[in-house]
């Protein structure tokens, strides 16, 4: 899974770094559209319940991962988001992209790694309904925060 996450970073990278040259305004809708998402996520953390889903499902092969990470339209938006946004300024030739692509798919296994682990310890801990609330309500805060920083930084 992590190749194709990498593979399709790469190609997000390449599609942005072609929108951003041909077509600058293509920046600040991006912006806008990422802000959008991320303020999507805060919505969905907030309303998320904590107690999670305790479903066993059979293992997906290798094949339906790469099939998986090459119609994600998180991993689209996400790659797409970055690079047109947030790595902007960056080179835009092939051994940078390939760099960048690298640092991020091993950025984000990581941090998908942290998230589950921290994600099960945490909510062993959080048992009481008025804690849950407050640990939503800080981690959605936070997402709005960093949503109306990137279209301000934008915009302004």
């Amino acid at each position: 899974i992590f190749t194709f996450f990498f593979l399709v970073l790469l190609i997000c990278n390449r599609i942005a770094m072609i929108l951003v040259s041909a077509f600058t305004h293509v920046q600040t809708i991006m912006t806008i559209v990422g802000a959008l998402y991320i303020i999507y996520l805060a919505y969905r953390t907030y309303g998320a319940s904590i107690e999670g889903q305790n479903t066993e499902g059979k293992p997906i092969g290798f094949f339906h991962g790469v099939l998986l990470q090459l119609v994600n339209l998180k991993v689209i938006i996400y790659g797409l988001t970055l690079f047109t946004t947030f790595l902007s300024s960056m080179p835009t030739n092939l051994g940078a992209g390939v760099i960048a692509s690298l640092a991020l798919s091993s950025l984000s296994f990581l941090s998908t790694s942290l998230w589950t682990l921290f994600g099960s310890a945490i909510a062993s801990f959080v048992t009481s309904p008025r804690v849950q609330r407050i640990l939503q309500l800080l981690l959605s805060a936070s997402l709005v925060i960093i949503a109306i920083h990137l279209v301000v930084s934008r915009l302004f």
